[in-house]
Order: structure tokens, then sequence, then C-alpha cells
């Protein structure tokens, strides 16, 4: 096998590789004719159209901008005998929002700008689960004020929120992994349930959070946005380690009743490590009450930041932040067809990823990606 694996913590630019927009009619989208496979997948570090970074970026999907066109983010990139072409990338508008779950009929693929024929190349589209893993932090804020006046409806937006992150454990699935963490005072986060995909034990493990669990009543609010960034990253970078099959990326979902008290950490010191995070890495701030400073955790919350005004709406906003680490969770895709080049005095070739979307709106988007695969050693008898 052959894979071309990509730097996370800096933005690539691979000769040969571009990112251009094509506003092609959605019909074109129907003519695809190749084996196909796609599934959730996930996230690195890309270079942005226009200079853009990733912070910008994240920033995007608190915009209420309409989005213009769809972008399509390489994550790595592999051939393996005798003709099977695999590729990963991200999905997302060009104002950062995720695109999740679109069907195969979707995407049209290319081989040096021509259309890719059936006849050519087996079809088949098979969904698959093991490929990837998105793991996420649920960090939550156990100050004095939550223990003696949020504790309960806390618990209760926590375990839903678990609920709708994860499917149910009815079978193996390792596609999305979660756990559970909290902070007070104390210079570092305790994690009371390790990564899991079983909600059960996760609910369970929530519930058994109590009075007791806080060791200082004060907020170390930009020493948790930290420890927590390192953790799931650290997830991340393990399950990459691990597999290096699989692909990983995560999300840190932060929940606060106030400010930072504990001054440990500087404020700076936490919005630079939000900002220089790893581009697999989406991070979302959720505050409740009338104490949380607004600005300061949309800058820890680029991704997305929810405020509840009393207890009651706790629920809601935090199945609004589970909505959206699901799309993104379901945003990374993984392509695998049959190609139809063979071994030849060109070993190079451009595989062009054209994505047509028609939104709610009746809107049409499009976008593309070229990457650049070797068909060395490739012949007959490809299956997928």
């Amino acid at each position: 096998m052959h894979r071309r694996k990509y730097p996370r913590k800096y933005p690539r630019k691979l000769s040969g590789q571009s990112f251009r927009i094509n506003l092609a009619l959605i019909s074109r989208a129907l003519t695809l004719g190749v084996a196909l496979s796609l599934s959730g997948c996930l996230e690195v570090e890309r270079e942005e159209p226009g200079g853009a970074t990733g912070g910008d970026r994240s920033a995007a999907t608190n915009s209420t901008a309409p989005a213009t066109a769809l972008r399509l983010i390489l994550q790595d990139q592999s051939t393996a005998p005798p003709a099977r072409v695999s590729v990963a990338f991200k999905l997302e508008t060009d104002t950062g929002v995720p695109v999740p779950n679109l069907p195969a009929e979707s995407f049209v693929l290319r081989e040096n700008g021509s259309l890719i024929s059936a006849k050519e190349s087996a079809k088949r589209i098979t969904p698959e689960d093991g490929d990837f893993v998105f793991s996420t932090l649920l960090l939550l804020d156990l100050s004095g004020s939550v223990i003696d006046q949020s504790l309960e409806a806390l618990l209760e937006a926590a375990a839903n929120f678990i609920r709708e992150v994860l499917p149910p454990a009815i079978e193996e699935r390792t596609s999305k992994i979660l756990a559970v963490g909290v902070f007070d005072g104390r210079a570092e986060i305790e994690i009371i349930t390790d990564y899991s995909s079983n909600p059960d034990h996760l609910v369970e493990q929530v519930f058994l959070i109590d009075e007791s669990t806080m060791q200082d009543s004060s907020t170390n609010l930009y020493g948790a946005a930290i420890s927590g960034l390192n953790s799931v990253t650290n997830q991340v970078e393990a399950t990459r380690r691990d597999n290096p099959e699989i692909f990983g990326a995560g999300a840190l979902v932060l929940f606060t009743d106030g400010t930072d008290q504990a001054a440990i950490e500087p404020e700076e010191a936490a919005f630079n490590a939000v900002d220089e995070r790893a581009e697999d890495i989406a991070v979302m701030t959720i505050g409740l009450g009338a104490e949380v400073n607004s600005e300061v955790l949309q800058r820890l919350g680029p991704n997305g930041f929810r405020a509840a005004s009393e207890q009651g709406d706790l629920i809601t906003s935090f199945g609004e932040i589970a909505q959206f680490v699901s799309d993104e969770a379901d945003s990374f895709y993984k392509l695998d067809y049959c190609s139809p080049k063979r071994t030849g005095p060109q070993l190079e070739h451009t595989l062009t990823i054209e994505v047509h979307q028609v939104t709610d709106e009746n809107q049409e988007l499009s976008g593309e990606l070229d990457v650049i695969f070797s068909a060395e050693g490739f012949g007959a008898g490809c299956e997928l």
C-alpha cells in the first residue's frame, strides 16, 4: 500500500494539489459511475483558500453569513494493489459549517479531467464502520456555585448530551467515543470516565457525580480549557498512533456557570491554546447564568457557543451543541474506488472529487478537490 500522510500541526502545500470551487449544476452528480465507498472519517490541519487560518475558519462557524460554496479538506490518501485509490477528507461550507452524511450520488469523480466510466470500473457503495474515530471530551464546571445551585440540572443535561452524541450501545461501534471530565479550582481537570462508545456506561458514571467530587470551590476556567484540549488532542493522536489505518479527530465541549477565579493560567494562554490547536479538534462552550463572560466563552469556543440564562435552558443548550458535535463527526468522509488507470509511461494522475449539494433553502452549493496519485503497479482484478 502506498500512503501519503499529512502533518497535523502546520498547513500543507502539495505539489500538484489544488483546491478550487466548481459551480456546475447538481445534475452532474448523477453521472457518478465508479466503485465508490463513502463513510464518516476524520481531520487534520490544512491551508485555507485565500490564506485564512484555522482560527479564522473556526470563528466562521458562529457567523450568520450564508454559504456560497463547499470545500473539501484533504486528510489522507493511499493506493493499494491491484488498483484501489482511497482518499479521506472533511466536507464543510465556505463559512466553516460541517456538511454531514451526503449520499454517494452527490459526488462525481474524474481522472485527468475525464469522467470515470462505469464500464471501466465496478460500481458499489458500501458504508464502512471502524475507519474513523471521533473523540469528544465533555468537561463540566463543578465549582461551588454549580454544586450549590445547578448540579441536578447539569447532570441531566450532560446525560442527554451523551445519548444524543453516541448511538445506542447495541453493537460494537467505535466511530464515536466520549469521555467526561470535571474541573473546579484545582490546577488539573479530573477525568470521571475514560473514552467509551457505550452511552449507558457514561450516563451511569455521570450520575455518580455529587458534592464530594468537588475539591476546590474556585473556578480554574482557563486551566480547564488548556488541559481539556491537551486531553482530547492526546486521545486523537493515540488513535492514529495505535492504528495508522484509522483516521481520528475530536471535540472539546466545555461548560461553566462563571468566570475564571483561580488565576492559575492567564487568559491569553487559554486563548492561544484554542487558536493553536490542531485543525482536527473542534471546541465548543456552554455558559449558564448572568455571571459568564460571553465574549470570553466565544473565544474559548470558536466552533460554537450557547448561553443558558437559567437551569431550565441547559438541556436545550446542550442539545444544540450535541447536534453540532454529531454533524462535525459525520462531515468526515472516506472515498474508495477502483481506478481504470494502469502502469504506463505516465505514473502520476490527478483525481478530481466534485461534490454538489442542494440545501434546505434550495440553494445549490458545490466544490472540488484535486489529489495526485500514482498508478504504479496498477492492474486488473480490483474489488472493494
